[in-house]
């Protein structure tokens, strides 16, 4: 259900940032993980919020990779404890790109909610 979920989420995230005017701010870097990746690191990191999101709407083809993440046991029920860090996308208009899904995430909630929050004081959600 990652792909669905993780193209809607992309979806509305952008026409929230079009709808709010926030297309032109600045964000942070969305280029950060919650695990580091010791092998097999697919590299060219998407940095950019805005490109991030483009890409996903332009998306030809894409591979979802996985951590395993043997710092903490995140599912117990499984014997790998593999969790999604990224998404690989080839698109009919950008470059290929490697999206964090925590970094795309986090930019969201800590970085966008806050702005729309501020522009638009009596909208609730």
């Amino acid at each position: 259900m990652l792909v669905p979920d993780l193209l809607e989420f992309g979806f509305h995230a952008r026409k929230v940032s079009e709808f709010c005017g926030l297309l032109d701010e600045p964000l942070p870097d969305i280029d950060g993980l919650i695990v580091r990746i010791s092998e097999g690191d697919p590299g060219n990191w998407e940095k950019n919020y805005r490109n991030a999101l483009n890409a996903l709407m332009h998306m030809r083809s894409f591979t979802v990779g996985h951590t395993h993440a043997d710092h903490r046991k995140i599912f117990t029920a499984s014997r790998a404890n593999l969790m999604v860090t990224y998404i690989k996308v080839s698109t009919d208009k950008y470059p290929e790109a490697t999206i964090s899904v925590f970094g795309l995430v986090n930019c969201f909630l800590n970085s966008v909610i806050p702005l729309v929050r501020q522009r638009f004081e009596g909208l609730r959600f």
